[in-house]
């Protein structure tokens, strides 16, 4: 608020500092003299006393604009506005009174000391004149005087002036002053201003004009009646010293309202040589006639003049009481020759809305057209202006100005004048006809000459016959009789007839014009119309022709109406003709064959500059580049064609000499292109250009220059076109370094990569792909026939080198040709390397792709030729002509087939799996070879070891092509056993993900095997070491971290985040190690006979298809004990085996909050699973695993300290033989919870008749042991289904039992149909319903139909099923419409008896099938239950089934008398009271508690002190509730969302609810829920009282929605 207080005032501070100071002067009274020294306006007596040096000072210090207050000024026969002292005394030069005498006043230049020409401003008040009337203006008796020295602008603003107010004869008539300018801005004229005006302008703007009576003499009521002051004075008349002094050389009369019975006259305008400019601009007139008028004076504005004057109109407008809007002397019919009338914007016009003065505007001769008028034996005219000769008029004329020609004739254009330097138009006047005889040429230098409406005779039908040397000539409405040559730059025929009688002309040579057009124009000749020519150093001719006739007399053989001559022709021309054009009675064209064009030079093959477009369609054009077998006449039409199918354009002749060499690359970004010298260039304006899509096309075996790492950060296009890159790296870059949009550079506030891209090219030679990314985006680079070639005294780096295993990386070379010395393919990231009909020579490494990422990579070489590659000197230990390696921890596949590997160098083969070298990372790969005659091998880091080799790390198979090859490096070198070192570097290596059959090979198992080693570490089966005696040290292999008997335990991947392990086969071999510690433990040996593997990777760990022996399994992670880091984390085992983990769980320490096991077997184990942690258990499924053999720890024990309160425990499809308590040790900090009877589900068949759950050591809180399970049998009755023992809430799949010549129908409980899936909640005996076969396999029950009628009045009717079986349940459903009931509800069966129906609640009912069908039906009565509460709650009021449901959930009773009252504003008391009931009507804790006003004992007591307690109200203040005070629908919804506890919605889209309000949240909830829907036009009005009937209504929505 404060903040939009300072604005307002700021705001009229600004205000009033823009009002003149006039406008202040109220405030000031006016009392004290204005010494200068107050910002305030000047008063009449001020302004008269004031000297002229202190006039001076004032006007210097405001500026040059005085501002005088008026007030209300009155004068009985001569007023003085200024000083009115005269002293005609010559010479003085003293200080004076403002106005001493003419003779030393007039100055305006040097003369000036500083007092004339300054502005002094009248306001604020009324002038009155005590004359109302006068006979003449040549005796009007009276004048307002305006004393202020020479050339002052005075401005009358917003004065009332009354009476007769005449500034007559200003020079002549006591003080005196030259003005500058008189102006009334938005006056009052309650009376008549008259008078001869001493000033260079005169303005009425914005004026009103009141009728007003002359008393002395009617006829002369004009508003106005204005001329000027005698005079044109010269600096060096009497009166006159100074400047030259011109009277009313302007005249303004714009924006006025005028109220009269006599027009607005201005008289002797243009006196003493004077050309005087009136403006009469949105003026309104109502002008009515005298009573007794005889003749038409009513009239808006009257020009009196002899002499000429501009007169500028428009947007005057009048009433319909007056005659007309503009007059002149009656003795006039036209204004003086030489004036002007145009409108504001310059262009002459006719003022048609004019009569003589007193003429009757119902005769002819008395109606006027205003117009510019010209002397009557005039040549010629401009403006105004007429001139004896054409010659004298072209002379004259002016940029932009127009010469009318009167004189009917034949005339000659003048070639000696100057033409340059301005645009103007001859034309002929109307009705007059004006010929040029163009018997000779004629030179117009620089002529811009617009011709109307004249005829040009070139009769001669001579050669070169034109206008020569012409800028721009248009010819609008014109005749050209003869041939014409055309030499301007641009010529245009507007509407033109052209007549031609000889066969052996044209109508129009185009010749040197450079832009020709004919529009809407006729042609006639005789075979031939246009001729488009030129020579010489023109560059060619445009010509467009539209909706244009050639008619021809006879056709002239091999002639077309439009002839091209192109023999001459240094440049292209085009010719375009639209579809309304027409060619009759002319020959077809010798080349074209259209009698329309013809190009009489040049056919389709040889055209070379000539284009020519008939209707939008190109039917001749020069063949520039051919693209898939299309010629194109441009360049760029070329370039748009251009795509994967058709990707190589060829340049014509014509082409490569359009197609500079010299700017071989073009380049297209969005909107943007251009031609450039280099690549380089282009990539970098199209990257700048960030259009995202970039297409570059090479000039055909251009240089397109050096280029090392281009950067590309766009989808990319090149069409090379066999051009080259001719040294340099050679290469695209991607994702390597920030570049910078602005600059197209390298920058540090640059960006990477940011968007996934595609890289296309196709035959640009020696390109490259270079890359070390940087981001996750995709990357597709796809090259085509891209090849090497020798660049002299380099060796060849074209290559595709992406690094970095980050993104995705998807690579396809098709028919490319590598010299790359080193690698001419690599890709370290994810995605798919394509390479398709490649050669590749001697490369060392040419196809060289090492997998590092955690993707899949896949790799596919076909139909390509490696020739000479691999290597015998530094490469020797990894190259070969095509290498795999995958070192990272994905999969990795590759595909060889149909290539030729010939002259292979080195000992590493044709195909290279793994990386031999010592140190190196090389994980299995899938290979597929066929149809490649090759040497395969397969190498594992060590086999190369300095320079000697190890066999065992190498295998090798040779190929003929008839053979095909599929096989992984682990099937070539298979690894079957290692011991547990080795598997825990396997594993890192891999990245925690590992497969064992990766080294195994393909559907193997790895075996890991391995006993204790000794170490220092602790016996005595805690869970702390001894430190001092026993250095704690990581986990090496097959050292253990801990001897804690009867384990070995191995603290295995604490850095994973993740580990995933299968097919593994874990194999424990017990043996005696010592225990080094030297203290008490110290030199004891120990035979630890199991092996824990505690895993202490975060994240998720799962396990398939391994086995363990002897091995106990501990997912053990980082949370531990000490907290729940992991309890979103998911540990599984999938078809594992446990063997042999005598006295100990098979997996134990299971921290995880989600745990899986299944398809597992357990075999010989003191336990089967035990549950760790307090983590907050999610979901545990164990099912369908086999448990043989497990002793008395049980097969799933819960920990004591974990949290499985809303756990799912499913135990489903499991088996059990010989085996101890299912379920043990339950959780104690749960004592009035039964977690097995809330939570436990599954089919507990398997487990055996008897199921025990022991709660083993631990306690509930009462000491007694856990409640078991509610444990249901399922028996299947009536087929051989095995029955079934399953935890109740259970959710099982019911079987499909089978019978011979029986079709199954079914399950059921009784006589109740079930349908699976089935939930378990009591023991069952389900039966099975069965129906007989007849032969043919039809069944025995047959199904009838269930009718319902097939329209309802008031509501609905449906059943399920539509037909049924004999027994079968059907259930029927009612639905009554909005304010109805169920009345009747029946069932009848085929005999029409009435059959019993089961209410199952909501609207549904059931009945058993009889053996026929059945009909339902059902009639529906209006609701009038509401009778029997409200008679003011109709059934079709919105809020019925709202105040239903509060009376029968006792939330309301009403007002009393049977009333609801819904439109009375709800109370506060009474909203709580609802919400309160509506809870439940809970028992306060205490009362109402400081509310003072709460009265104890009241029906909403309780209410009150509930909603306190529950933070829904705090009251209106501390000590008071307010009960009886109307409560809003923002207090309603917001009392409503704190009661539900609502959570807040995005905001709702209501005007009137501000985001920052109280009840915001609460509107926004209520409206996102359905409870409110508005009150209209996005408004919730929520400062309108809540009614009982929309509270109610609330409540019902959020309590049903």
């Amino acid at each position: 608020m404060k903040r939009k207080l300072l604005s307002i005032i700021l705001c009229l501070a600004m205000a009033l500092s823009l009002l003149p100071t006039a406008a202040l002067a109220e405030e000031e009274g006016g009392a004290a003299a204005n010494d200068g020294t107050e910002a305030r306006p000047y008063t009449l007596a001020e302004l008269g006393a004031m000297k002229r040096d202190a006039y001076i000072e004032a006007q210097t210090r405001l500026g040059g604009t005085m501002y005088v207050t008026v007030g209300d000024y009155s004068y009985d026969t001569n007023g003085v506005l200024g000083n009115g002292v005269r002293d005609d005394t010559t010479g003085q030069t003293e200080n004076r009174n403002v106005l001493n005498g003419y003779n030393s006043n007039g100055y305006l230049g040097a003369g000036n000391d500083g007092a004339n020409g300054k502005n002094v401003v009248f306001v604020n008040g009324s002038i009155t004149s005590g004359t109302t009337g006068y006979t003449s203006i040549d005796n009007i008796g009276t004048s307002l005087l305006l004393a202020v020295p020479a050339y002052t602008n005075v401005t009358f603003k917003g004065i009332t002036f009354n009476n007769v107010m005449s500034f007559d004869y200003q020079l002549y008539t006591g003080p005196w002053s030259q003005l500058g300018e008189l102006k009334f801005e938005g006056c009052t004229f309650n009376g008549i201003i008259v008078g001869a005006i001493a000033a260079q302008k005169l303005t009425f703007n914005g004026c009103t004009f009141t009728n007003y009576t002359n008393t002395t003499s009617a006829n002369n009521s004009n508003p106005t009646w204005i001329r000027p002051a005698y005079g044109n004075w010269t600096k060096g008349d009497n009166e006159g010293q100074g400047e030259d002094f011109k009277s009313l050389t302007t005249i303004n009369f714009t924006g006025n309202t005028v109220t009269s019975t006599r027009p607005v006259k201005f008289e002797r305008i243009s006196q003493w040589d004077i050309t005087s400019t009136v403006t009469a601009t949105g003026n309104s007139f109502d002008i009515k006639a005298q009573t007794g008028d005889t003749s038409t004076k009513n009239v808006g504005l009257y020009f009196g003049a002899n002499a000429k004057f501009d007169l500028v109109a428009e947007n005057n407008t009048r009433s319909a009481n007056t005659a007309a809007l503009y007059t002149i002397p009656e003795d006039k019919t036209s204004l003086p020759a030489g004036s002007t009338v145009k409108d504001s914007s310059g262009n002459e016009i006719e003022l048609t809305d004019a009569l003589k003065w007193k003429g009757n505007p119902n005769n002819p001769d008395d109606v006027l057209t205003l117009k510019t008028a010209y002397t009557e034996d005039a040549v010629a005219g401009i403006n105004g202006v007429s001139y004896d000769s054409l010659t004298e008029a072209i002379e004259a004329v002016k940029d932009g100005e127009t010469i009318t020609i009167f004189a009917a004739g034949e005339y000659t254009l003048n070639g000696s004048l100057a033409y340059t330097g301005k645009a103007f138009t001859i034309e002929a006047a109307e009705g007059v006809d004006v010929a040029f005889n163009m018997s000779n040429a004629v030179a117009l230098h620089g002529a811009k000459i617009t011709f109307k409406g004249v005829t040009f005779n070139y009769t001669t039908n001579g050669n070169y016959i034109g206008i020569q040397h012409a800028d721009t000539l248009v010819y609008n409405n014109c005749t050209i009789n003869g041939q014409v040559f055309l030499y301007a730059a641009s010529e245009t025929f507007n509407g033109c007839t052209f007549n031609q009688n000889s066969a052996d002309a044209y109508n129009v040579w185009t010749y040197g014009a450079k832009n020709v057009a004919f529009n809407d124009c006729m042609f006639n000749c005789v075979g031939k119309s246009v001729l488009l020519y030129n020579e010489g150093t023109n560059v060619g001719t445009n010509l467009t022709v539209s909706n244009t006739t050639f008619n021809a007399s006879a056709s002239v053989e091999g002639k077309a109406a439009i002839e091209i001559d192109t023999s001459l022709m240094k440049g292209d021309s085009t010719v375009t003709v639209d579809n309304a054009t027409k060619a009759t009675g002319f020959a077809e064209g010798s080349k074209s064959g259209s009698t329309l064009w013809n190009d009489k030079k040049q056919t389709a093959d040889d055209n070379k500059n000539t284009t020519v477009i008939v209707a939008g369609e190109t039917v001749f054009a020069p063949r520039v580049a051919t693209v898939g077998g299309v010629t194109y006449s441009s360049l760029e039409a070329a370039f748009a064609a251009l795509n994967a199918e058709n990707h190589t354009l060829t340049l014509t002749s014509v082409g490569e000499a359009k197609w500079s060499d010299t700017t071989p690359v073009y380049w297209k970004a969005g909107t943007q292109s251009g031609y450039v010298a280099k690549l380089t260039e282009a990539l970098t304006a199209a990257y700048m250009a960030n259009a995202g899509e970039i297409t570059i096309v090479c000039r055909p075996n251009a240089d397109v220059g050096t280029m090392t790492h281009g950067h590309v950060a766009d989808n990319l296009t090149i069409y090379g076109n066999n051009a080259y890159i001719s040294d340099g790296e050679c290469d695209l870059e991607v994702d390597t370094y920030k570049f910078s949009r602005a600059t197209g550079a390298q920058a540090n506030d640059g960006a990477y990569l940011n968007k996934n891209i595609t890289i296309t090219a196709y035959e640009l030679d020696n390109l490259g792909v270079w890359g070390q990314r940087h981001t996750d985006y995709t990357v597709n680079i796809n090259l085509t026939d891209c090849d090497g070639k020798a660049i002299e005294g380099k060796d060849n780096l074209q290559r595709v080198y992406i690094s970095n295993p980050v993104g995705e990386n998807n690579i396809t070379l098709i028919n490319c040709d590598f010299l790359t010395k080193a690698t001419a393919v690599y890709s370290n990231a994810d995605g798919e390397v394509t390479i398709k009909s490649c050669s590749f020579t001697g490369s060392q490494v040419p196809v060289n792709i090492n997998h590092k990422a955690g993707g899949t990579q896949k790799v596919m070489v076909m139909n390509s030729t490696f020739t000479n590659c691999g290597d015998n000197d530094s490469w020797k230990q990894f190259a070969a002509p095509i290498r795999f390696v995958n070192s990272g921890s994905g999969t990795m596949s590759a595909n060889v087939s149909d290539c030729t590997i010939t002259g292979t160098k080195g000992t590493n083969g044709d195909i290279l799996l793994g990386d031999g070298r010592t140190g190196e990372k090389s994980n299995n790969l899938e290979l597929k070879v066929s149809g490649t005659a090759a040497n395969v091998q397969a190498q594992k880091p060590g086999y190369y070891k300095g320079e000697s080799t190890v066999a065992s790390k190498k295998a090798e198979k040779e190929l003929t092509p008839a053979e095909s090859l599929h096989t992984t490096i682990a099937d070539l070198l298979p690894v079957t056993e290692v011991d547990l070192d080795e598997f825990i570097k396997l594993v890192t290596s891999a990245g925690y993900s590992f497969d064992g059959s990766s080294v195994a090979g393909t559907g193997k198992k790895l075996t890991v095997k391995w006993s204790p080693v000794s170490g220092c570490f602790d016996l005595n089966g805690g869970h702390h070491q001894l430190d001092v005696d026993c250095p704690k040290s990581a986990a090496t292999g097959n050292t253990p971290n801990r001897l804690q008997d009867p384990y070995a335990q191995y603290q295995l991947f604490a850095s994973a985040t993740g580990l995933s392990i299968s097919n593994v086969n874990f194999v424990y071999v017990p043996e005696k190690v010592s225990v080094c510690m030297n203290g008490t433990w110290g030199g004891k040996d120990v035979t630890p006979t199991l092996a824990e593997l505690q895993l202490n990777n975060s994240g998720d760990t799962s396990f398939a298809g391994c086995t363990f022996d002897k091995v106990t399994v501990s997912p053990y992670g980082k949370g531990n004990n000490n907290g729940n880091t992991n309890e979103q984390n998911n540990a599984s085992f999938t078809g594992c085996e446990f063997a042999n983990v005598t006295d100990k769980y098979a997996i134990k320490d299971v921290y995880a909050g989600n745990v899986t096991v299944e398809n597992c077997t357990f075999n010989n184990c003191g336990g089967g699973i035990y549950l760790e942690g307090n983590a907050k258990k999610g979901t545990i499924d164990i099912s369908d695993n086999n448990f043989t053999n497990i002793g008395t720890k049980g097969l799933i024990q819960f920990s004591a300290n974990g949290d499985y309160t809303n756990a799912d425990i499913i135990l489903d499809g499991n088996t059990a033989t010989n085996c101890g308590p299912i379920l043990r040790q339950l959780n104690q900090g749960i004592a009035n919870n039964d977690v097995l009877s809330k939570n436990l589900k599954g089919d507990l068949t398997g487990l055996g008749g008897e199921l025990t759950f022991t709660g083993d050591s631990v306690k509930k809180t009462s000491g007694e042991e856990p409640s078991q399970p509610t444990i249901y049998t399922v028996k299947f009755s009536g087929s051989d289904v095995a029955d079934k023992k399953v935890v109740s809430g259970t959710v099982i799949t019911l079987p499909t039992p089978t019978k011979s010549g029986y079709t199954f129908n079914g399950w059921y409980d009784g006589s109740t149909k079930v349908s699976s899936p089935y939930e378990v909640r009591k023991d069952v005996t389900l039966t099975a319903s069965w129906s007989y076969n007849y032969s043919g396999g039809s069944s025995y029950d047959p199904t009838y139909s269930v009718s319902t009628p097939s329209k309802t009045e008031n509501g609905s009717v449906t059943v399920s099923p539509k037909s049924a079986s004999k027994g079968d349940t059907v259930t029927v459903t009612v639905k009554p419409d909005s304010g109805y009931v169920l009345e009747t509800l029946t069932v009848t069966d085929k005999n029409g008896n009435e059959l019993t129906l089961k209410d199952k609640g909501n609207g549904k009912y059931t009945f058993t099938m009889p053996a026929g069908k059945v009909e339902v039906k059902a009639t529906f009565m209006e609701d009038n239950s509401m009778l029997n509460f409200f008679y003011d709650v109709p059934n079709n009021a919105y809020f019925y089934e709202a105040v239903k449901w509060a009376v029968e959930n006792g939330i309301t009773t009403g007002v009393g008398n049977d009333l609801f009252a819904p439109e009375q504003p709800c109370t506060r008391a009474q909203i709580v009271t609802f919400l309160w009931r509506a809870a439940g009507s809970p028992e306060p804790k205490g009362a109402a508690s400081g509310m003072t006003d709460v009265v104890s004992g009241s029906y909403y007591e309780k209410a009150v002190a509930w909603a306190i307690e529950n933070g829904i109200t705090t009251g209106t203040t501390t000590s008071t509730f307010s009960p009886d005070a109307t409560c809003t629908r923002a207090q309603a919804v917001t009392f409503l969302a704190r009661a539900l506890k609502a959570k807040a919605a995005s905001a709702a889209e209501f005007s009137d609810v501000p985001t920052d309000s109280y009840f915001a949240d609460a509107v926004a909830w209520a409206a996102a829920n359905g409870v409110t829907e508005g009150v209209g036009g996005g408004l919730f009005a929520p400062d309108n009282d809540c009614t009982r009937g929309q509270i109610v209504t609330f409540l019902y929505r959020a309590y049903n929605k």
